[in-house]
């Protein structure tokens, strides 16, 4: 696998996901929870492995990168997004 298709495999991950969460939710209206069950295992299955291939990729593409701030703009990167109020 060629380093440059590692974005578009990450893409295929999570929109396998989603497409299977959707399918489940389908199934699930439906009354078919067995359906239902295997697509819920499977999306989390996936996410798993997206979880776990992104920052791999991230780190073959770009390597580690090191925030040049100091004081409270680190702080706002690192935390700003755990933050629930929209921006």
């Amino acid at each position: 696998m060629n380093i440059n298709t590692l974005p578009m495999v990450n893409a295929c991950l999570n929109t396998l996901s989603a497409v299977l969460l959707l399918t489940g939710y389908t199934f699930i209206r439906r009354g078919n929870r067995n359906a239902h069950r295997f697509c819920m295992i499977t999306a989390f299955v996936i996410s798993i492995v997206f979880l776990i291939s992104l920052p791999h990729s991230t780190y073959a593409l770009a390597g580690i990168i090191y925030y040049p701030g100091h004081g409270a703009s680190r702080i706002l990167l690192f935390y700003g997004p755990l933050d629930p109020t929209p921006h």
